[in-house]
């Protein structure tokens, strides 16, 4: 039977997996030392349709949220899916100590993103003009980043940031334990040059690396 993967964990963790997952399929794990794969049975034919689509990333998405409430995780795209244990196994083999070890670091700590872009100005009236416009916006948005760094201070054990198409993604490794203390002090930062959207906590994929 093909199985659905949805997370790895470390292995004998203590953990309590949601009662259903994708499809309303039961949840169990597959040992790899030193990770537990999530994972649930997947229909040899698969379900077709957009809403149906919508709605197994969704449910997806829920058991993720659920596991990652409790442990640390490293999360696998949907849908990976595999033939069967022994393929499951193959394939996670050759980087489980390696991901053991990401799981270990990174125990205790999430991620926090912030997104960060240029409030609306007036349509330039030249070409020049909207450079000129342009430059004066990443450069807010620059300097809106380096305050709620600031602001953040030694909440934060590592902080990242990469300009998007709509603009800048900060992200933070903070303590799961002072989270709220991370809000608090990132909205205490008043700033009406630029828009921000604050989400998390989530597993720290953009600091584990390539895994």
């Amino acid at each position: 039977m093909p199985l659905l993967c949805y997370c790895m964990i470390e292995q004998g963790g203590s953990v309590r997996l949601p009662a259903t997952g994708v499809l309303a399929a039961s949840l169990r794990t597959v040992e790899v030392p030193p990770v537990e794969i999530v994972v649930s049975e997947w229909p040899s034919s698969e379900p077709s349709g957009k809403e149906d689509a919508v709605e197994r990333a969704l449910e997806f998405h829920r058991v993720i949220q659920e596991i990652f409430q409790q442990v640390q995780l490293i999360q696998l795209r949907f849908p990976t899916i595999v033939e069967s244990e022994a393929a499951l196994r193959t394939s996670i083999t050759p980087r489980a100590a390696t991901c053991g070890e990401a799981l270990q670091r990174f125990r205790d700590l999430v991620q926090m993103e912030i997104r960060l872009r240029a409030g609306v100005k007036a349509p330039a009236a030249s070409g020049t003009e909207y450079l000129q416009n342009r430059q004066a916006q990443m450069y807010a948005v620059e300097q809106s980043g380096d305050k709620l760094r600031e602001a953040a201070g030694s909440l934060v054990l590592e902080w990242r940031q990469r300009w998007s198409s709509s603009g800048m993604r900060c992200y933070a490794l903070v303590p799961r334990e002072r989270v709220a203390d991370f809000r608090r002090a990132l909205e205490a930062v008043s700033d009406g040059l630029t828009q921000r959207r604050l989400s998390g906590p989530w597993p720290p994929a953009e600091f584990m690396g390539e895994l």
